[in-house]
């Protein structure tokens, strides 16, 4: 499947939101109990580090260095860059 670049900014922004909700959570278990506290832990490191690389996904889309998010945020707009001279669906 070939997802536009939106919509794979919109993921990975839900993506961050969701793992958020979960450390969250994780920190809420850690303080009622002391004994999971290890495991509390690692799963923090989990999250962070996935919250980390999504975070850097969403960098480098922002960023744009190959243009396909400007491009598809003309075509949403409706201005197109490549039309031809001719073409029906101008």
């Amino acid at each position: 499947m070939s997802f536009s670049v939106l919509e794979q900014l919109r993921s990975a922004h839900e993506d961050i939101e969701n793992i958020e909700k979960a450390m969250s959570m994780v920190l809420m278990d850690k303080n009622k109990n002391s004994k999971q506290t290890v495991s509390c832990e690692h799963a923090l490191k989990y999250l962070i580090e996935s919250s980390q690389s999504k975070s850097k996904t969403a960098v480098e889309i922002y960023q744009d260095k190959d243009g396909m998010r400007t491009d598809d945020i003309n075509a949403l707009a409706g201005q197109r860059t490549d039309k031809k001279a001719g073409d029906v669906w101008t």
